[in-house]
């Protein structure tokens, strides 16, 4: 939940990577925008959103195939990654101010697309914003164990709006982690999560989550999924992932996917 309300999206980019050292990546990008999902050209507002990652790997210089979740692979050596992530983006609602607000990845941690009339006062329209994010993660995986986390700094600031707005940022912090053991090892895997957002409006959403995975071949390219989440207050809301902004309750879904 907290990676879903915070990261940034899918959008058109050029980008440089490269390895300046042993087991150590990175990648800059310069992006078309924040997320181009539903925003055609003639929408676009022409701003840019920058990003940048960097990812060291110190014990095997490898984490898995894509760095999956779960020791599928059950590691004979400790394998350990960590890594930092930045993006920066002004943002705007790709619509005229009498219409719905075609942007929808950024939701204010009370589940509100910040673009919609009335988000931050009342008959007031934000027409545009500047995204910015920090995240460090870290993972470990053994012998059948892996445990991975990461934390989220995001703040929403520079308002350009119809009107006056209340705020000058919205600042939002939190974090998740995620356990799993391959009980039958490259079968069987059980995994527990959490996450858990600070926020300036003081709700403070989180959820608690658990389920099991199974790998008919033994390996990542065929999963069959369970999966159980309990949610209080969601910030999250997209076409992607489980989450409807503003939820409290739970969440059960069985799904499977096939990687080629």
């Amino acid at each position: 939940m907290a990676e879903e309300a915070m990261r940034g999206g899918f959008s058109s980019a050029a980008w440089v990577s490269g390895q300046p050292l042993n087991r150590m990546w990175y990648k800059v990008s310069i992006n078309r925008s924040l997320s181009q999902l539903g925003i055609t050209a003639a929408h676009d507002n022409r701003d840019f959103a920058y990003s940048g990652s960097v990812v060291w790997m110190p014990a095997t210089g490898e984490f898995g195939p894509r760095g999956g979740l779960g020791d599928l692979e059950y590691h004979e050596r400790l394998a350990t990654r960590f890594g930092v992530s930045a993006c920066t983006a002004r943002e705007g609602r790709y619509a005229p101010n009498d219409q719905a607000p075609r942007h929808s990845q950024i939701r204010m941690s009370d589940g509100v697309n910040p673009f919609e009339t009335g988000a931050l006062a009342d008959t007031v329209t934000v027409e545009k914003l500047t995204y910015r994010n920090v995240s460090v993660d870290a993972g470990f995986k053994y012998r059948g164990f892996s445990f991975q986390g990461e934390y989220t700094l995001r703040k929403l600031s520079d308002f350009s709006a119809t009107g006056p707005v209340p705020v000058g940022s919205l600042f939002d912090h939190g974090f998740f982690v995620q356990a799993m053991h391959m009980v039958v090892p490259k079968r069987l895997g059980v995994y527990a999560a959490t996450s858990y957002i600070m926020d300036d409006f003081k709700r403070n959403p989180w959820e608690v989550a658990g389920g099991a995975s199974y790998y008919p071949t033994g390996t990542r390219s065929w999963r069959l999924n369970l999966h159980l989440i309990h949610v209080e207050k969601s910030p999250a809301g997209s076409s992607f992932g489980y989450y409807v902004a503003g939820q409290t309750g739970n969440i059960i879904s069985l799904g499977t996917d096939i990687l080629l």
